[in-house]
């Protein structure tokens, strides 16, 4: 199996972006152990202009407001045999307004897309749940983080609670004894 993923990545400052570094190092395997290796790409968001030394697993950076840039990404991945592309969404990271330019990506990314939800907005602009209703619409999984977040998604954005993966983020509520 191999993997795409779009977001921030080290040494880009982002939380973010590490968070897509410990995903990637999760989830890609290339020992001699594994039945079926998992392979893994990273495409990069890069601010504006600032470039980047990226480690070796970023194959391609998109610069944030270069709409054309994205479809350079999206060619890449369809020719990539990846089979999975994994989203790491946050408004803010991805150029236009309210980050619009991703949708032309999605639209022509010819694998299956998962997207990650780090921020869901309770009172968005019609720009913002326009967005993220639409990748929400594009992806066939959408991971959050919260249980708020999947009555945000089911309330006001109007998803299908069957479409919504939770993964637990943070500390867990862990009593200490006196």
């Amino acid at each position: 199996m191999k993997l795409a993923y779009i977001g921030t990545y080290p040494p880009r400052e982002w939380g973010i972006g590490t968070f897509t570094m410990n995903l990637y190092k999760s989830m890609v395997t290339n020992d001699e152990k594994s039945k079926e290796p998992v392979e893994g790409f990273m495409v990069a968001m890069n601010d504006h202009e600032q470039t980047f030394n990226y480690p070796e697993e970023v194959k391609l950076t998109i610069r944030q407001e270069h709409q054309r840039d994205y479809l350079e990404a999206v060619k890449f991945i369809n020719l990539s045999g990846a089979d999975v592309c994994i989203l790491e969404h946050e408004f803010g990271i991805y150029g236009g307004q309210n980050g619009i330019y991703i949708l032309p990506l999605i639209y022509r990314l010819e694998t299956p897309l998962i997207a990650t939800l780090h921020t869901i907005v309770k009172t968005p602009s019609y720009n913002e749940k326009a967005v993220l209703q639409e990748i929400c619409k594009m992806a066939q999984k959408v991971v959050v983080m919260s249980h708020k977040a999947i009555e945000f998604l089911t309330s006001i954005y109007n998803l299908d609670e069957k479409k919504i993966a939770f993964i637990e983020h943070g500390v867990p509520d862990i009593q200490f004894g006196q």
